[in-house]
């Protein structure tokens, strides 16, 4: 039997996808699967954070210690990482790329460019596992603590 807050979140819930709503929902197939997905959500996460960082770019995004950085500052350090991963690094399409670093404004930048990289590689959060090198399957550049790496 369905609780009063049951009801309610299914109530919110259909008002929020219903036709014309901001979340308005559709059906899409992938991989022969026919799933609701959202009909104005951007093509990718990359789309996403470029619209959004854009959107909000003076506003406050990011409290790590001392530091503050806006939306747009985290967007073009993140530009930053995606190009050098691209053109420094040799990154290509189905590298993965291991951020070891602690859940900081470093870590969310680094996870920002190497999802906004032409190359649209896969990240993989290192910083609770044993051994960083162990998660890439081909490893073109490391990172470590900010030193650079140069591709083999």
């Amino acid at each position: 039997m369905p609780t009063q807050l049951d009801k309610d979140i299914s109530r919110i819930t259909q008002a929020v996808t219903a036709p014309g709503q901001m979340f308005e929902l559709t059906e899409t197939t992938r991989r022969g699967v026919t799933m609701p997905a959202f009909k104005n959500a951007p093509p990718s996460l990359a789309h996403f954070f470029a619209h959004f960082c854009n959107e909000k770019k003076d506003e406050l995004f990011i409290v790590d210690g001392d530091m503050r950085l806006t939306f747009g500052e985290v967007w073009h350090a993140a530009s930053h990482v995606a190009h050098s991963l691209a053109s420094q690094h040799g990154i290509e399409k189905g590298d993965r790329v291991g951020i070891a670093a602690r859940n900081s404004a470093n870590w969310i930048i680094a996870y920002m460019g190497v999802i906004i990289a032409p190359s649209g590689s896969k990240a993989s959060n290192t910083a609770r596992r044993s051994s960083c090198s162990s998660t890439a399957s081909r490893r073109k550049a490391s990172l470590p603590y900010g030193r650079r790496a140069t591709p083999p």
